[in-house]
């Protein structure tokens, strides 16, 4: 599950800038996150899950996606907001596929909550400082509600990457998006 540096730049150099896109809600652990809809692939459940052991720590294990190996990753322990993983033996985990040209990864999260068409709602860009990269701001619902960490499908990406995780080692991994 190694990545060059080819791969990152091949893998970021082809997400496209969503800021206009819909927005998935999920939540995950009484969490509440969006994220573009350009950047998700689909949302499925698995039953099984291999734990791998070596792994970086917000690696839960793998799941078959069709065929396809993909890496199941603990959003919370990514972000930082929690140090120890679920466990990964869970039955029926919902998985978020990220969007990719290959699957790579998978969120773990409670549920779909709901997908929001271009143009609704409302983005707040926050400072920096202090916040995981992947945290670019807060979605405000149209309808009221609570709002959502917004999560930047680049910096997500990219930390997903910095884990390690690729489907190959040659360096022309190439984003969907």
């Amino acid at each position: 599950m190694a990545t060059t540096s080819a791969t990152s730049a091949a893998v970021l150099s082809g997400l496209i800038h969503v800021d206009q896109a819909g927005v998935c809600l999920f939540s995950t652990e009484g969490h509440r996150f969006a994220l573009d809809t350009a950047a998700v692939g689909e949302v499925t459940t698995t039953m099984a899950m291999l734990p791998v052991p070596m792994v970086p720590r917000p690696v839960l294990g793998l799941f078959n996606l069709r065929g396809t190996p993909v890496a199941v990753v603990d959003l919370l322990v990514l972000l930082g907001v929690r140090q120890t993983p679920v466990s990964a033996s869970r039955a029926g985990t919902t998985l978020l596929v990220l969007r990719t040209d290959r699957p790579i990864a998978a969120l773990r999260i409670d549920r779909l909550e709901t997908v929001l068409p271009q143009g609704s709602g409302r983005r707040v860009l926050l400072d920096e400082s202090g916040v995981h990269a992947a945290q670019v701001g807060l979605f405000e619902p149209p309808a009221g509600g609570p709002a959502a960490i917004l999560l930047g499908a680049r910096p997500l990406l990219a930390s997903l990457l910095k884990l390690g995780l690729s489907d190959n080692q040659r360096g022309d991994h190439e984003p969907a998006l």
